[in-house]
């Protein structure tokens, strides 16, 4: 009897389990969502090329066409939107194609070859490159690469985390898609060697074979940017459209990435009351160092001056951090000059000032080496020394 009414109550219980809910025929299932990334893999697989510039392994690269597409450009009656590319015109490429591709995959300048979407293997050249972004320029001057086009790409105002995305790499002669998400997204930064970078965005989806130098899209098949694994180990990076467009516009105007140098290491200072008072600002820049043969050695600047002013512009006024110091140095071309206002380390009045000292170093008492100091240290303590960055 105990048999049976277990029976009977396991029987009662499955019939009265209800069948699973079938979807709305109206929502988008699993295979609708696979359609959709096959056919952008498909409309965007035709932007990505093969690179030969090293040994075994193929990388990627991403066609650069030298007219931007709208959705970079301003609006009319408008400012761009934030993180979008300049809209300065590109120069004008000769007949061909220009294809970027990551810096440290092209491992020699001659006898590179791109490989086509359409199966041919064509050689190219290099125009430039800027190991401090990873960004490599490549001229592809056969006739038939003209028809290539670039990808329109997006100024990353609409990516968020979690948002699906795909890599598309042709370490070959065939594609290769990849599926991963927006795992790290923050504002402009700087590499570990000083290039500078609109955004940071990191993708969860493995370092494949061929990563570097591919392309980057969001479910809709924009362009999101350049990936690449040679700035962070480990780290799947994108390079933004932005900074690709800035740096791959002096590659081909110049062959390199040109900044503004000065040669100082600084930090910010706070002056005292009274020199504050007297100047009308209450911050500087210490030197702390001075690069040997660089433009600030040549104009008289040595240790313990202050840097107040570029350009008319006093440090106060131009942001937070030596970012955006950097940022402005950086966009004085060389052989052009920047007006630099000093306040002497010795204590000279004010006066001294807008003196020139490029023409004649004024007099000034002798100051031990910081160096010779730092030996100095009594034996037995550990001395360790912090180099700040140099502006």
């Amino acid at each position: 009897m105990r048999r049976r009414a277990r029976g009977a109550s396991v029987r009662g219980m499955r019939h009265e389990t209800s069948p699973p809910a079938s979807p709305s025929p109206s929502s988008p299932s699993v295979f609708d969502l696979s359609a959709q990334l096959a056919a952008t893999v498909e409309a965007a697989g035709g932007f990505v090329v093969g690179v030969e510039a090293r040994r075994r392994t193929a990388s990627s690269g991403i066609v650069w066409s030298a007219a931007r597409p709208a959705s970079a450009a301003a609006p009319a009656g408008g400012s761009p939107p934030s993180g979008a590319a300049p809209s300065a015109a590109a120069p004008a490429a000769p007949a061909g194609a220009v294809v970027v591709t990551a810096d440290h995959t092209v491992e020699r300048e001659e006898d590179i070859f791109v490989l086509l979407p359409d199966g041919r293997r064509v050689p190219a050249v290099l125009a430039g490159r800027d190991p401090a972004t990873d960004v490599a320029a490549l001229r592809v001057e056969d006739a038939g690469a003209s028809a290539l086009a670039g990808p329109e790409w997006s100024d990353l105002s609409e990516v968020k985390l979690g948002h699906l995305v795909l890599t598309l790499a042709r370490p070959g002669y065939h594609l290769r898609a990849g599926l991963g998400v927006v795992s790290d997204l923050r504002p402009g930064w700087r590499t570990p060697a000083g290039g500078r970078v609109e955004r940071y965005l990191e993708t969860e989806g493995g370092l494949e074979r061929g990563f570097s130098g591919s392309l980057l899209v969001d479910a809709r098949g924009r362009a999101l940017g350049l990936n690449t694994g040679g700035l962070l180990r480990g780290r799947a990076l994108a390079l933004p459209g932005a900074t690709i467009e800035r740096v791959v516009g002096s590659l081909l105007a110049h062959g390199r990435m040109r900044r503004g140098f000065l040669g100082v290491s600084a930090a910010p200072v706070r002056l005292p009351d009274r020199l504050a008072q007297e100047l009308g600002q209450a911050t500087a820049l210490l030197v702390l160092g001075v690069q040997p043969g660089s433009p600030a050695e040549r104009a008289g600047v040595l240790l313990g001056d202050a840097l107040l002013a570029f350009d008319g512009q006093p440090v106060a006024d131009i942001g937070e951090g030596d970012e955006a110091v950097e940022q402005m140095i950086a966009v004085v071309a060389p052989p052009e000059d920047m007006q630099v206002k000093v306040y002497l380390g010795c204590g000279e009045d004010a006066d001294a000032l807008t003196q020139d000292r490029r023409a004649a170093k004024p007099s000034r008492p002798h100051r031990e080496p910081i160096s010779r100091r730092r030996n100095a240290a009594p034996a037995g303590r550990d001395r360790v020394r912090a180099w700040p960055r140099s502006v």
